[in-house]
């Protein structure tokens, strides 16, 4: 699953309780907490030297805003049937849904639940908008400006001054 790099980064610095400036240093040097292999873009690049032996991927933007037809694709797409009422999944795999069992049920999983409802934040796509800073804008496209056109997150670098 691909995301916007802007929105990783604003739910990597809720996550670990980083402020957003260091959270994107870390992700483009490849820093604790943010390993990633050798920086963001390096991780990015490895997934994609591999993209011919994945039997599938989507964009989280996708499957955010038409879940019910990302889910159908690929299960059409690795010749599995619907057995399931996808509906029903999509509801109960949802982060309110999330959200609402890990509070009630958090103390027995990983980690348990203080650090499950911070990796359970929002998970809303475009969120970077409502956290980006002028700097933030500046410091994400010298990072991942490349990258994020690439993947077909930006079409230019005008973005930054929008």
């Amino acid at each position: 699953m691909l995301r916007d790099t802007r929105d990783v980064a604003v739910s990597a610095a809720h996550h670990w309780r980083r402020d957003l400036t260091t959270t994107l240093h870390c992700m483009a040097r490849g820093e604790w907490p943010l390993r990633h292999g050798g920086g963001w873009c390096k991780w990015v690049r490895g997934w994609q030297e591999q993209w011919d032996s994945i039997t599938f991927f989507v964009k989280y933007t996708r499957l955010s805003t038409d879940p019910h037809e990302r889910l159908s694709t690929a299960l059409e797409y690795l010749g599995a049937t619907e057995e399931t009422n996808l509906i029903d999944v999509i509801t109960r795999q949802s982060i309110t849904a999330r959200r609402a069992y890990t509070e009630q049920h958090g103390d027995g999983l990983n980690y348990g639940k203080e650090f499950q409802l911070q990796f359970l934040r929002k998970g809303v796509v475009g969120d970077w908008k409502n956290h980006f800073t002028p700097e933030h804008r500046r410091l994400a496209e010298g990072y991942f400006g490349r990258m994020m056109r690439e993947l077909g997150y930006t079409e230019s670098e005008r973005w930054v001054n929008e």
